[in-house]
């Protein structure tokens, strides 16, 4: 189990690259890589795609993946700051979809409970929820329950505002 504290594994960006983007000042940061991730996602989703911003903050998105599977509470962490700052239900697919995703299908039992939680706290990450996919586990008791905390989420269209943060300040 990692803590907050902990310095999670290389990710594979860090392990071959000279320069460590997510450990500035040689610390890593969870908070900056939320911030970059959001940025590579709101770069990924626009169309035409700004190739520039989006190759530059391609780091948080393998960060974060790599997390999902080796450090599960800080790739949790980083999936509710970077949902915060979303902006469109195109980027809110982006990180749900990757992600999210992979953090419910490898870790899922594990963060259920406080998956339950947010979900009726938070109308936003209730949305994240109701795009995933249950990744060949639909029957699990876990899936069950996903499917039970994501019922009601908001629908917005494309063109919509997402559906409020809500209260996850006790996550932090």
């Amino acid at each position: 189990m990692d803590s907050p504290a902990s310095q999670p594994p290389l990710c594979l960006a860090c392990r071959y690259r000279a320069e460590h983007p997510c450990r500035p000042g040689g610390l890593f940061d969870a908070d900056h890589v939320a911030h970059v991730l959001a940025t590579y996602i709101e770069a990924t989703s626009v169309q035409p795609s700004d190739r520039t911003r989006r190759l530059q903050a391609e780091w948080a998105n393998d960060c974060a993946v790599e997390l999902a599977f080796h450090s599960p509470d800080t790739a949790f962490r980083v999936v509710l700051l970077a949902m915060i700052e979303l902006e469109t239900p195109q980027q809110a697919l982006l990180l749900a979809t990757g992600t999210l995703e992979t953090l419910v299908a490898t870790h899922g039992p594990r963060f259920i409970d406080q998956i339950e939680m947010l979900a009726t706290q938070s109308p936003r990450f209730r949305y994240l929820l109701s795009l995933i996919w249950p990744q060949g586990k639909k029957a699990s008791p876990t899936w069950q329950r996903i499917e039970l905390a994501r019922m009601g989420a908001p629908r917005p269209g494309p063109d919509d505002p997402l559906p409020p943060v809500g209260m996850i300040a006790q996550v932090f």
